[in-house]
């Protein structure tokens, strides 16, 4: 059954009742593929493109050490300002990074473990179908 995705509330719908959702055809999963787009920024799902596999040790390293990095950014303009407060500007900063980039990691690390997967593939007409699985 082919489900056409109008929204990203919909989508998130579509998959809280059923954890699984289709499109099929290319105008729907165009429409699949901007919804999925916007589902990474506004809810900060992580998304892979095999929903047979669970996420593998590449996955978490990237997305932990991209979240790590930046978190590790924030924390050490917090901690400089903060630091710079106490009068020890150079501790609060080094301080505030490792907090940041810990909290970073942690963060990626979570992200991945409550990815969607998505898997594209045609069936036999040769029309394009993309299922995709809340995990």
């Amino acid at each position: 059954m082919s489900i056409p995705i109008s929204s990203l509330a919909l989508l998130v719908a579509q998959l809280d009742a059923r954890n699984q959702l289709i499109a099929q055809g290319w105008a729907a999963i165009n429409t699949l593929h901007s919804s999925l787009e916007e589902a990474q920024r506004a809810l900060g799902v992580q998304i892979t493109y095999d929903p047979t596999s669970d996420p593998s040790l590449v996955q978490y390293i990237a997305v932990g050490t991209i979240n790590g990095c930046e978190g590790a950014a924030k924390g050490a303009l917090l901690g400089l300002l903060f630091g710079a407060l106490l009068g020890a500007p150079r501790d609060g900063l080094l301080l505030g990074a490792v907090f940041g980039g810990v909290v970073g990691v942690a963060q990626g690390v979570d992200a991945v473990a409550r990815g969607w997967r998505v898997h594209i593939a045609w069936d036999a007409s040769g029309s394009p179908r993309a299922v995709v699985v809340a995990a």
